[in-house]
């Protein structure tokens, strides 16, 4: 087999062989000289530490091929561990189910419920909403492009959403930012090509570090669910203590939290009593 000069050349400027060859992959049916040119445009964004879901502009999210870009976060494995927890409280909801997910960023969440939730039988009406218009714009073509039929809003989280909805959602799903303001620095310089509405927040009234959304989501979740509906949030790994405590406050029950595939906390289920 026949070396690909090109493909040495990007794997030692990356030091990855397998990173030069996703940069390629997306190169298919360009012209020898365009190639060149376009392969080493994208190196030189990824060796200034752009993302290298937003170098490639895509990437798969449970069963979907999402596309990516700075306008909304890039979706993560503990991420996928909520969409689980999602599907789980849907799969035993026998009549027509109202999902919302709160900061829908690039519409990974409500897109993989939609799709899974109506391929396991449930019928599912979903809501998604940002903040954030550029983000909205990109979950909406990411919701054409996989053919997925989605109710988009602009607001800050319940303020979003019709006021028809009170007291009818089913389930609320979010992944909000819980970053806290004094933490932002130490984090990995990849996560400065992602929007900062997407990962820092405000301190919660306890003066827990990021808990600025969690609290305000968990405050509103009471009113906007239907009785025995389903909150499902995702969290920071320092916050357990201080989310499941919130959930009390607020009256919801059944409060559990989810460990990640670390082992680390993670995602947080409560209920609106019945």
């Amino acid at each position: 087999m026949t070396a690909d000069p090109l493909f040495e050349e990007l794997s030692s400027a990356l030091d990855s062989r397998r990173e030069a060859r996703w940069l390629l992959d997306e190169l298919d049916g360009c012209s020898p000289a365009q190639r060149r040119e376009l392969a080493l445009a994208l190196a030189s964004r990824r060796l200034a530490g752009e993302p290298l879901q937003y170098v490639l502009g895509h990437w798969p999210f449970r069963t979907l091929d999402l596309v990516l870009d700075a306008r909304a976060l890039i979706p993560r494995p503990e991420t996928e561990l909520l969409v689980d927890r999602a599907l789980d409280v849907l799969d035993v909801i026998e009549e027509r189910a109202v999902v919302c997910d709160l900061g829908c960023g690039s519409g990974a969440i409500a897109l993989s419920i939609a799709v899974e939730a109506r391929a396991r039988g449930a019928h599912v009406d979903v809501l998604a909403t940002d903040v954030s218009r550029d983000a909205l714009a990109l979950a909406a073509l990411n919701a054409a492009r996989t053919g997925t039929e989605v109710s988009f809003f602009e607001g800050s989280w319940f303020e979003a959403i019709p006021a028809a909805y009170v007291g009818e959602l089913s389930l609320v799903c979010s992944n909000p930012p819980y970053v806290g303001c004094d933490e932002r620095p130490h984090l990995a310089r990849e996560l400065d090509f992602e929007p900062s509405i997407a990962l820092v927040a405000a301190d919660g009234s306890d003066g827990t570090p990021g808990m600025g959304a969690l609290e305000t989501i968990i405050a509103g979740a009471a009113r906007w669910l239907a009785p025995g509906g389903t909150l499902v949030l995702e969290h920071g790994a320092d916050q357990r203590d201080a989310v499941v405590a919130c959930c009390g406050r607020a009256g919801l029950v059944l409060i559990r939290d989810h460990v990640d595939l670390a082992g680390l906390p993670r995602i947080v289920q409560a209920s609106r009593p019945r």
